[in-house]
């Protein structure tokens, strides 16, 4: 007898009467009478192993299963905390990734292999507005482990505020990231660095503004030095270095906190000198004499056509006793209207000025005056027979004035010009020949709203010859 075995089944054996006997598909016997034979069939059944690789960080359950023909398997994945399933292999071949990962339809033995990986997170930087970098830029990172980022600002600034994931994080370079568990957005902003300028007076006798001021990396400071009257500065000290004398006092390309502490002393003597141009060839000189038993310091400022001049080499410079200093004011300035004022500290000084001109063919000198005046007189002028006659009149003072010039001649008063606006710390020159012609000319000059320093200065034969003189004022 042999039976007909249906898929998915097998033949277990043969029975009669309730007794099994025979095991064989093919049942082989002699019959001699009639007999009931049974045949038994059983449904297949197959093992379904499941094994994690063996660089772990993970399970699975059940480990093994028994499922029969046509039946679904169910095995669960548990991947450790900071894991994943990186992929599955059934019977060698790399199937989809599933939890549970599921085999229907069972027909044969399953040999189930699950990797797990570890989790990988991207963290992102980026600058905000400029002005520095990060570094990396971008970067994989694994669960549970540190990462960092460079942070890079421009010179001239510095980190101003970090976001991480949009929260706000402490400033720190490197930022530092522990126990990375998620994708990160750091985000970083960068300020310029500002820097303090303090200005202080050390003595009294004169103010500074502004006392305190902020200033950005790479700008500049400036600050205005205002002495009392009868005073100047001597003595400006940055972070305890000596520094020029200057008013403003300017600070370029900051690049760090200064402290500023200006010094004031009282003026001896003062000296104006109207006269003097360094254009067309001329020179000019300021002569001062130290007539003492003592060292004199001296300030030498430059009223122009352009307003006040001032210079490192004019400022603070030492006389010895009993000497004399020359002064060449074509080395710094080159105008045709050059005023000075003298100022010494420590001694009374003596000040003349001369000027040469045409090739040295012609020279002229002048003391200079020891204070302005509203009203001064100048007797001498000419300005037929070929000569020039020049009135040059100086406002040493803060603020403009308003200069009128009376000409007086053989035919009495002639009006020259009114109401001439003269801005502070400048000095313009009149030529008399352009509003009287005579051979006797005298001239007055008056001013309003402050007051005013005049010489007169004269030229014949071509300017092969040259005379000046300062005013009167009463």
């Amino acid at each position: 007898a042999t039976p007909n075995v249906a898929g998915g089944y097998h033949f277990t054996g043969w029975t009669e009467g309730g007794t099994e006997v025979s095991t064989s598909l093919i049942y082989s016997f002699t019959a001699t009478a009639d007999r009931t034979l049974v045949a038994h069939f059983a449904i297949n059944t197959y093992t379904i192993t499941a094994t994690v690789f063996f660089t772990g960080h993970g399970s699975v359950d059940p480990a093994t299963q028994s499922v029969e023909w046509g039946g679904t398997a169910s095995i669960d994945l548990y991947p450790d905390e900071g894991y994943h399933t990186a992929y599955i292999v059934d019977n060698l071949i790399p199937v989809t990734i599933a939890d549970p990962y599921v085999i229907s339809n069972v027909t044969s033995n399953h040999y189930v292999v699950v990797y797990f990986a570890i989790d990988t997170f991207t963290v992102d930087a980026s600058v905000s507005g400029g002005h520095g970098s990060v570094d990396p830029a971008s970067q994989s990172v694994d669960y549970g482990s540190t990462t960092a980022v460079d942070i890079t600002p421009d010179e001239g600034y510095h980190i101003a505020s970090i976001t991480d994931n949009g929260t706000p994080a402490p400033v720190a370079d490197p930022y530092v990231i522990p126990d990375v568990k998620e994708d990160h957005d750091v985000v970083v902003s960068f300020a310029i660095d500002t820097f303090t300028v303090d200005a202080s007076v050390s003595g009294g006798h004169g103010s500074v503004d502004p006392a305190s001021q902020s200033v950005d990396y790479g700008g500049t400071a400036t600050i205005d030095i205002a002495p009392e009257e009868g005073y100047r500065a001597i003595s400006i000290t940055d972070n305890g270095a000596q520094a020029p004398v200057a008013d403003p006092y300017v600070i370029p390309d900051v690049t760090g906190d200064h402290d500023v502490v200006v010094s004031f002393a009282e003026i001896t003597s003062t000296w104006y000198l109207a006269e003097g141009s360094t254009a067309g060839g001329m020179e000019t000189f300021v002569l001062v004499q130290n007539p003492g038993a003592d060292p004199v310091s001296v300030d030498l400022t430059l009223n122009t056509d352009q307003g006040k001049k001032t210079f490192p080499q004019l400022t603070g410079r030492v006389i010895p006793p009993r000497s004399r200093m020359t002064f060449p004011l074509h080395e710094y300035v080159h105008s045709w209207d050059v005023s000075t004022v003298v100022e010494s500290i420590g001694g009374e000084v003596v000040c003349e000025r001369s000027m040469y001109g045409n090739s040295r063919n012609w020279a002229h000198d002048s003391i200079g005056a020891a204070a302005p005046a509203p009203t001064w007189y100048l007797a001498e002028g000419c300005t037929q027979g070929g000569m020039e006659t020049w009135i040059l009149v100086q406002n040493p003072g803060d603020s403009t004035v308003q200069v009128d010039l009376t000409f007086m001649t053989s035919s009495g008063p002639a009006q020259g010009p009114q109401g001439f606006a003269l801005a502070p710390h400048s000095r313009v020159s009149f030529d008399a020949g352009q509003y009287v012609t005579d051979w006797d000319v005298s001239t007055m000059v008056t001013s309003q709203g402050g007051n005013i320093v005049c010489e007169r200065s004269m030229y014949g034969n071509s300017r092969n010859w040259a005379h000046d003189s300062i005013g009167y004022a009463p």
